[in-house]
């Protein structure tokens, strides 16, 4: 039965999240940080990708939303990217390849790619109560 209804609640965030860029990165940070699916019994959990269908609809809702796109550049932001190529590198140049090293590589570079889908996402979109104007300035 839980099976069922974790199923039928994907029926509802995946449309919505074609709606809303906000519902699909928060639907993906949800099934990132608390798989769901390693919960569910038998092969209906382990069948559907959700974690890999809720990443494609954020970044098509991103590429084919009529939203500006404008990402957020600031210093933390760069100082974020020369971490991403410090950690890289690194990873490429190790002596010897490692189990271990394997799975920290594959957190890491997803978590910069939500990392800048979301502060593109807040940047791109004009809040009613933001700080920022909706012409960026």
């Amino acid at each position: 039965m839980r099976d069922l209804l974790y199923h039928a609640a994907w029926l509802i965030i995946i449309p919505l999240s074609f709606y809303s860029a906000h519902i699909s990165i928060l639907a993906w940070v949800w099934v990132a940080l608390l798989p769901p699916a390693n919960l569910l019994y038998g092969r209906l959990g382990a069948v559907l990708p959700f974690n890999k269908i809720v990443a494609a609809t954020t970044v098509f809702v991103l590429i084919a939303g009529d939203t500006k796109k404008d990402f957020y550049r600031d210093p933390l932001i760069v100082a974020i990217v020369l971490y991403s190529v410090i950690v890289t590198l690194t990873y490429f140049t190790q002596p010897f390849d490692s189990g271990t090293s394997d799975l920290q590589y594959d957190k890491f570079w997803k978590e910069i790619v939500l990392f800048f889908l979301m502060t593109g996402l807040i940047a791109c979109t004009a809040w009613p109560w933001s700080w920022r104007s909706p012409s960026g300035s």
